[in-house]
């Protein structure tokens, strides 16, 4: 079996924060069915989250789960945890 990298990097706007698709691998569950395992991170406020990858198996879902990452990031930075978090993250 062999991996692609099908997405070299795409920035888009969710919910006025900029997310960065860093790559997109093209993988199979053991169904046999197409998965992607996405790397993004966000930018909101002028401040970015730590990068994370999601396993999608549609553009649907990949739209879902950014949308949900995004609105806990927007709130970590609103409410003033996002230094708590930059800590923890080691950045």
């Amino acid at each position: 079996m062999s991996t692609r990298i099908l997405v070299p990097g795409v920035k888009i706007q969710i919910d006025g924060c900029d997310v960065y698709i860093v790559n997109v691998v093209k993988t199979r569950n053991l169904k046999g069915e197409p998965r992607f395992l996405v790397s993004t991170f966000a930018k909101c406020f002028d401040k970015f989250s730590r990068q994370y990858a999601f396993d999608v198996g549609s553009n649907d879902e990949l739209i879902n789960i950014l949308k949900h990452e995004v609105t806990i990031f927007k709130l970590l930075v609103l409410s003033g945890s996002y230094d708590d978090y930059r800590k923890a993250a080691g950045f």
